[in-house]
């Protein structure tokens, strides 16, 4: 999620990974509990999904004027620094793709809290945060490596 939003910027990435979080843990809270009132949550869905769609929709528009020929023309005018030869970033698809599963990771995380709290295994609050704390931890030694050694902006690792 983190990655994602990095990758993305926070005016576009947060809104993007945040978003499919939010409508996938709706849905997916949907799925297992029965649907609530549905007349407020198939339009809050919905302008959610809306939400989302702008947000990727602005950010195709701005990647493709970043990659105009008059943009870069324009930008070699005011520096010439810039030509040191860095390999070009992460593809637009790319980035989506790690919000989109970031955000899918996070709503799905849904399923476990509610389980922790649930009646089955009854954790109060701070314990369920005390788990999640640790498994952070603990996923954390494991991902951080991976993610050195294998960049998900692409290029080489260190």
């Amino acid at each position: 999620l983190c990655k994602g939003i990095a990758m993305m910027g926070n005016a576009v990435g947060f809104p993007l990974c945040i978003g499919v979080a939010m409508v996938s843990g709706a849905v997916i809270g949907c799925l297992r509990e029965g649907p609530g009132d549905l007349k407020f949550l198939v339009p809050g869905l919905g302008f959610a999904l809306c939400g989302v769609f702008t947000v990727g929709l602005l950010s195709y528009r701005k990647e493709q004027q970043l990659g105009s020929a008059s943009y870069r023309e324009e930008a070699l005018e005011q520096d010439d620094s810039s030509s040191d030869g860095d390999p070009p970033g992460p593809g637009l698809y790319r980035k989506f793709a790690v919000c989109s599963i970031g955000g899918l990771l996070l709503g799905l995380s849904n399923i476990w809290v509610s389980e922790a709290i649930g009646p089955g295994c009854g954790l109060s609050p701070y314990a369920n945060q005390t788990c999640f704390a640790v498994g952070v931890f603990l996923s954390s030694l494991v991902f951080v490596p991976l993610i050195t050694c294998f960049p998900l902006e692409g290029g080489e690792g260190a």
